[in-house]
């Protein structure tokens, strides 16, 4: 289209529209330090492969929690409120996300979701 950038996606596509997939958490709100999260995510077509983050409000990686190349379809993820480290995380926000990538390994999009951790309830 006239006014295209070469080797871009054309903002007329709208390429804000095409979903990621899916992604929710159950609980949305755990203990911090002995709660978790179930994650069911829906990855659509035409999507190969997908990956899943847990992240804090800094822009820190706090959990890696995997993904697969087996294409389309739903997914349940479980996070045990742990880092990568093995460490309950402390209580507050952190982002859920999931990538959508293409074939050949790029990223074609994502898909955020907030999670909370919250303190601890003691006597």
């Amino acid at each position: 289209a006239a006014g295209a950038t070469p080797g871009c996606r054309n903002s007329l596509e709208e390429p804000w529209r095409v979903p990621a997939g899916e992604l929710a958490a159950t609980p949305g709100v755990f203990a911090a330090g002995g709660g978790g999260v179930s994650f069911t995510l829906e990855i659509a077509a035409p999507a190969s492969a997908w990956r899943l983050a847990v992240w804090d409000l800094w822009g820190r990686r706090v959990r890696d929690l995997g993904g697969d190349e087996l294409g389309a379809g739903r997914r349940h993820v479980a996070w045990d409120g742990r880092d990568d480290a093995g460490e309950h995380v402390s209580p507050g926000p952190y982002i859920a996300v999931l990538s959508r990538l293409e074939p050949g390994g790029g990223r074609r999009d994502q898909r955020r979701l907030l999670v909370v951790a919250s303190p601890p309830v003691g006597p």
